[in-house]
């Protein structure tokens, strides 16, 4: 079975459509009066929003792959994946200070408390995992910078996430959202777009919208890979 767009892409989709559609409003000749200041104020307002749709697109399909993990077993998921969550528990349990104190007691019993509530599947293979979110893997890396996603993608076995999305659409994704991001940057520092026009920021969203396609195309073959088209049409799809 062809790939198929998951819900939150089409969620992303639909909510950028809308934004480009108030864009070319602002280009109408009804609207060639318009105060200069409300045409900034809506590029302006349309940036952030297409923004934080992307961060939604994030949260969202992170959430949705990660929640339909549970009740599969821990050796279900792909290296990358148990790595992390192994890593995770260290992290959280400050193992890694107990290890340089030689605090072998607080070590124990963290494996112990663990081994009985949250992360117990880490250390018995037959057991279903009970829950996990996307928030257990994104952490506080959803906001949409090139550095955070090569991250979290990393974290679910996707280990060069700009190429491989630049693969799929045939574009430079790292460029992509570079471009949106410094909009974003300069609105929050400086509070203006310097020489952008609606139709230079329908260009960019129209960008914006191929370069989740390409993330969405490379998160469907990862999980493809790893839990079969059946997982993808009846959890994400």
């Amino acid at each position: 079975m062809a790939y198929s767009r998951s819900r939150p892409f089409k969620s992303f989709y639909s909510e950028i459509d809308e934004i480009i559609l108030v864009l070319k409003k602002v280009n109408l000749k009804s609207n060639t009066n318009l105060d200069i200041k409300f045409k900034d104020y809506i590029l302006s307002s349309s940036v952030f929003l297409a923004h934080a749709e992307l961060e939604n697109y994030i949260e969202d399909i992170f959430n949705l792959y990660l929640r339909n993990l549970s009740q599969k077993k821990f050796f279900d998921l792909n290296e990358d994946l148990r790595s992390f969550l192994v890593y995770k528990f260290f992290k959280d349990n400050n193992i890694h200070q107990s290890i340089l104190m030689n605090d072998e007691k607080s070590i124990i019993s963290a494996i112990k408390r663990e081994s009985s509530n949250g992360a117990k599947h880490i250390f018995d293979k037959d057991l279903e995992i009970i829950y996990i979110s996307g928030k257990d893997i994104y952490e506080t890396y959803k906001y949409p910078s090139v550095k955070n996603l090569q991250k979290i993608y990393k974290r679910i076995g996707c280990e060069s996430i700009f190429d491989m999305a630049s693969r799929e659409i045939n574009r430079n994704a790292k460029g992509i959202l570079e471009q949106i991001g410094t909009y974003r940057t300069s609105l929050a520092h400086t509070a203006t777009l310097s020489h952008i026009t609606a139709n230079d920021l329908i260009l960019v969203l129209k960008d914006l919208k191929l370069f989740v396609n390409g993330l969405d195309r490379v998160i469907y073959k990862k999980i493809v890979n790893d839990h079969k088209q059946v997982f993808w049409r009846n959890n994400i799809h």
